[in-house]
């Protein structure tokens, strides 16, 4: 599945006319509000792929940060007690 069309492909589309076929402008304008869409749309996926970067990244820190306290809880359990806990 993916993306089968961009909003330049959109925009540069040419239909032809026929003799009953549809009012021009009535197309181009629904068509430059799709490409608008198209834009958003787009905008709004590379945003929230960062988004999606910046959270991975917090999370590995995160997890780096408790594997820290628990290395750090087993080395004062062995000093303390001269064994870590189970």
């Amino acid at each position: 599945m993916g993306i089968k069309l961009t909003f330049q492909e959109i925009h540069d589309k040419i239909f032809e006319s026929t003799f009953r076929g549809y009012d021009q402008n009535q197309v181009n304008e629904f068509l430059d509000i799709i490409i608008k869409d198209y834009d958003l749309y787009n905008q709004i996926i590379r945003t929230l792929q960062e988004k999606i970067m910046q959270l991975q990244k917090s999370e590995n820190h995160s997890m780096n940060t408790q594997e820290d306290i628990l290395r750090r809880i087993r080395e004062l359990e062995t000093f303390a007690w001269g064994s870590p806990k189970a």
